[in-house]
């Protein structure tokens, strides 16, 4: 379950869902408004606008201070997050979605999420000229991190093995989890 049942990884399946249903209703238009209510309770789950909703809390993943999301949910301990590119996927789905189905605020809240993902993983996830500094230099070789933790940043992910002489190697998982 991957710690859905404690909130961990939301933004990232429900993202999937959120992306298909977004596609979905942009070419059944119809269809999406007949189904909008239940659509939204799924969209709010990840991507709760406002505080005045009281069965879901304001954008569940997001970190505005820092800029990208948190993977873990309730569990104590260390706040990670592996994939980003699987977090940027949901905020590209929410505010497709909101286009789709006409829903300003939906659309405008995916578009933020989206903007400030895409910006802290630049900075956080992405070696570049202008982050470099940031990473340790066994780090800044491999030209992405594996997973960016509330303490530290790993040059592995969480469920892959990952090692260098077998497949899939090392950079590849590091590099495809983060650009999927």
């Amino acid at each position: 379950n991957y710690g859905f049942p404690v909130y961990s990884d939301h933004h990232f399946h429900i993202g999937y869902l959120i992306y298909a249903l977004a596609y979905y209703a942009q070419h059944y238009p119809t269809w999406g408004q007949d189904n909008i209510e239940r659509i939204r309770l799924l969209v709010r789950d990840v991507s709760s606008p406002g505080t005045e909703d009281v069965y879901f809390p304001v954008v569940r993943h997001k970190d505005f201070y820092i800029g990208h999301s948190w993977a873990t949910g309730v569990l104590a301990g260390q706040r990670q997050q592996e994939s980003s590119s699987e977090a940027i996927n949901c905020y590209h789905a929410v505010a497709a979605l909101g286009e789709a189905l006409g829903d300003t605020v939906m659309q405008q809240t995916g578009q933020v999420m989206l903007a400030t993902e895409i910006h802290s993983v630049r900075q956080y996830y992405h070696v570049r000229d202008t982050s470099r500094v940031h990473f340790p230099p066994h780090i800044q070789d491999y030209g992405t991190i594996g997973m960016f933790g509330e303490e530290n940043v790993f040059l592995y992910t969480l469920n892959w093995p990952c090692a260098p002489l077998e497949y899939p190697m090392r950079h590849a998982c590091l590099v495809g989890i983060q650009i999927l």
